[in-house]
């Protein structure tokens, strides 16, 4: 009998680093006008628009037995990494991710420095790592059959 998968969280990266970089280029973009030069300003307004798709498309999924990571542009590369095969997950947060909630997510395959891949700013990452090894610990007793 088949055990159905379903959605435990969606994760993006924080918005605030994607954000900052939009609004810095924005506001160059307008400069860039203000100093008659369009060109400038359209590629700054250019370089906005696609810091804000990169934000939109770069995406990590938890389910009740795998993690999905998509990158790239218009999710290219999907890792899919089952959950039984993790083995540490790891939490590394900036000065500026502590004071403002986000870090990196790194997990790590079973007996090994290795790494599986690497959720990078995440908001809350103590959450994330923590239902990663919860589902970590029902997929493994799953695939062992108990």
């Amino acid at each position: 009998m088949a055990v159905e998968e379903t959605v435990i969280r969606r994760v993006r990266v924080t918005p605030f680093l994607h954000g900052a970089a939009i609004v810095a280029l924005v506001a160059a973009g307008y400069f860039g006008f203000r100093a008659s030069q369009p060109a400038v300003a359209y590629a700054l307004y250019g370089a906005a628009l696609l810091v804000a798709v990169d934000w939109w498309l770069r995406r990590a999924t938890l389910t009740s037995r795998r993690l999905l990571v998509r990158r790239g542009p218009f999710g290219a590369k999907l890792e899919i990494i089952d959950c039984y095969k993790t083995g540490e997950i790891e939490v590394k947060k900036s000065r500026l991710g502590e004071a403002l909630g986000f870090g990196d997510v790194i997990v790590h395959p079973v007996e090994s420095d290795a790494v599986l891949t690497r959720l990078r700013n995440v908001g809350d990452p103590g959450a994330m790592q923590e239902l990663i090894r919860e589902v970590r610990m029902n997929s493994a007793s799953y695939v062992i059959g108990f």
